[in-house]
């Protein structure tokens, strides 16, 4: 967890200003300054930046924060990596507070990682310049291919394209000591006889962008005019980048820097397999579109799209490695609560020919004329294919085996509604019970327990499952949660009935948690005299909690007396945090609508000021580390 005095220093030493004007063009206006916002489309500026607080309001989408806030909205960040992205800009080192409370700096930890990280990515930005240099002056065959694949003068740039000749960049670079980082990076190999050689030559180069526009990485793909005819077939038709400190592919999607903003306006994502896809629909105005690097979606990809996107719409081939493709696609979107479709391309095209056929007609093609196919349901119909494709012939024994191959994936899923909508789906698909489904699943089930007919008094609970969606909680709520749910497994009788009673801490939750709350309290009132009775309901409460929730439970079961101690005395500490956090968030959102809702400037202007003094307080920043 990064320190607060790291944190407090760059605040202090960054200009939100300066930071702000290298994406918005600004106008001072007095104390403040004004520009269009970076976040929304908008003619007239509404957003407001006011270099004496350190922060920013659109009075046109109400996006507010600070420097940290600002990065991680625009380049779609996390906290850590946006402190960690102003500290270099700022040269300051960053120190890290440990679980036990000790700290360590740039001398260790994490710091040496982001030091080495900052240097390979000059190496590759000085190898991206000899890249970019080479295609310059490179030999007539190889404009004519680009040109031959649509790559014009403005996509070449827009993308940093450029050409590995035969040879030449040890030599373009002429510096001994970045020697050891050139074979880091994979732009040097040594063969098996000690020959040094660089891996990329006579090739176009695709420089890899992280989401800061950093050079993380290349991928270079061949050119067949330059290659000899009977090597054509022997050569990788795509080389990579190898994994380094600065380069992950399960981390990074080709393209989304440039993509970023048309993800955010659209709230849409294609997602493709290569990088001439990804120029080839952007060359047709499909711009918010990113690709793969070599690799199979992963959990990492849908977390950067979520940042982003609320609908993804996966591009795949209709040949059986694309189906299958799309099919491992929904382990990874699983959990994400993403609206995650797929779409197969005619066959033999792919999304860089469709671009070419259809050109400006492509966005409407992808958007209404294929079929999209709900991820869910394209990987449970591409299962089944392997026994024969139709659920009416396959035996009794084999649905049994299809839904045990299912449930090791869906039961990955926390109990609550997502989870219950599957269940059913695939019980009627498999031509199931959801009760013999569930029977089946039972050794994959992460809380294993025995049916109880739900109790009256439990109707809160049934209520509070059916409409979950732990996403919506923000996080003084799942405080205020924990606090109760840790109260009723610790404190079975004292601790909750004095938090239950505390009526002004619900005024501040949503309907959700609230719905949450109550649930517990049906817990605890109904059951207090009778353990068995209050562990069945408890469990029935769990079927509908968020995944930090059920974390929660577990941490609680494993804890020594000592450790359950400790916790009693973070309780108490909590509920006077409480005290302050949750009449202050009421205050925020009071003061949100009374902004949306006044003509009079000036007194809007004052209401923006309260709420971006509340906003700094409210918003801790070790909150997001």
């Amino acid at each position: 967890m990064i320190s607060d005095e790291t944190i407090r220093e760059i605040k202090q030493r960054t200009s939100i200003v300066d930071l702000i004007s290298e994406k918005v063009r600004l106008t001072s206006k007095g104390s403040l300054y004004l520009g269009l916002c970076p976040f929304h489309q908008e003619n007239t500026p509404s957003f407001h930046v006011w270099p004496d607080q350190n922060s920013y309001y659109c009075f046109g989408c109400q996006a507010n924060g600070d420097v940290f806030s600002f990065l991680m909205e625009l380049s779609g960040l996390s906290f850590t990596e946006a402190v960690e992205q102003l500290a270099a800009r700022l040269n300051i080192p960053v120190k890290y507070t440990q679980k036990d409370g000790r700290q360590s700096s740039s001398s260790g930890g994490r710091a040496p990682t982001a030091a080495i990280a900052r240097r390979l990515a000059e190496v590759n930005h000085r190898a991206l310049q000899y890249f970019r240099s080479s295609l310059a002056e490179a030999p007539p065959v190889v404009r004519e291919y680009l040109i031959g694949r649509g790559l014009n003068r403005e996509l070449v740039n827009t993308f940093k394209i450029g050409f590995a000749p035969q040879g030449g960049l040890t030599k373009f670079l002429n510096d001994k000591s970045i020697e050891s980082a050139l074979f880091e990076l994979g732009l040097l190999k040594r063969s098996d006889r000690g020959r040094v050689y660089e891996t990329f030559q006579q090739r176009v180069i695709f420089p890899i962008l992280e989401r800061d526009r950093r050079i993380i990485g290349f991928g270079g793909r061949i050119i067949p005019p330059l290659m000899e005819p009977d090597r054509l077939n022997q050569t990788a038709k795509y080389l990579n980048s190898p994994e380094t400190p600065l380069y992950s592919k399960k981390r990074v999607l080709y393209g989304l820097p440039q993509a970023l903003d048309e993800i955010r306006r659209q709230k849409t994502v294609y997602v493709v397999e290569g990088y001439l896809d990804v120029i080839g629909l952007h060359r047709v105005g499909v711009k918010n579109v990113v690709a793969t690097c070599g690799t199979a979606l992963t959990p990492e990809h849908a977390t950067l799209i979520k940042r982003a996107a609320t609908r993804v719409r996966l591009l795949y081939d209709s040949d059986r490695a694309g189906r299958q493709a799309a099919a491992k696609a929904f382990r990874s979107f699983l959990t994400t609560g993403l609206d995650v479709k797929v779409l197969f391309l005619p066959e033999g095209e792919d999304p860089d020919s469709l671009a070419s056929s259809y050109g400006d007609e492509t966005r409407q093609l992808l958007e209404s004329k294929l079929k999209q196919y709900p991820v869910f349901e394209h990987y449970l119909n591409h299962l089944i294919e392997d026994y024969g494709g139709n659920i009416s012939s396959i035996s009794t024994e084999a649905r049994f085996e299809l839904a045990k191959r299912v449930g090791q994936t869906c039961t990955e899923l926390p109990f609550g509604p997502l989870r219950e909508t599957l269940t059913d789906q695939i019980a009627a698909k498999l031509n199931l019970s959801t009760e013999r489904l569930r029977e089946l699943w039972r050794d994959f089930s992460p809380t294993k327990s025995t049916a109880t007919q739900m109790r009256p008094s439990q109707e809160a609970t049934h209520t509070a499952r059916k409409s979950s969606g732990s996403s919506l909680l923000n996080r003084s709520e799942q405080h205020y949660l924990r606090i109760l749910l840790m109260g009723l497994l610790i404190e079975k009788e004292k601790f909750p009935s004095e938090i239950f009673e505390s009526e002004w801490l619900k005024a501040g939750l949503s309907q959700k948690a609230q719905a949450f709350a109550e649930a517990l309290y049906c817990v605890y009132d109904q059951t207090s005299d009778d353990e068995q009775n209050r562990q069945a309901a408890l469990q029935s409460f769990l079927s509908g909690a968020p995944t930090f929730v059920l974390n929660l439970v577990k941490e609680v079961k494993q804890m020594d007396q000592t450790a359950l101690e400790r916790v009693k005395g973070e309780l108490t500490d909590a509920l006077t945090e409480l005290e302050v956090t949750l009449p202050r968030q009421r205050e925020i959102k009071r003061l949100k609508v009374e902004i949306a809702s006044t003509s009079d400037e000036s007194r809007k202007q004052e209401l923006v000021k309260q709420l971006v003094e509340l906003n700094q307080t409210a918003n801790s920043p070790t909150l997001d580390q």
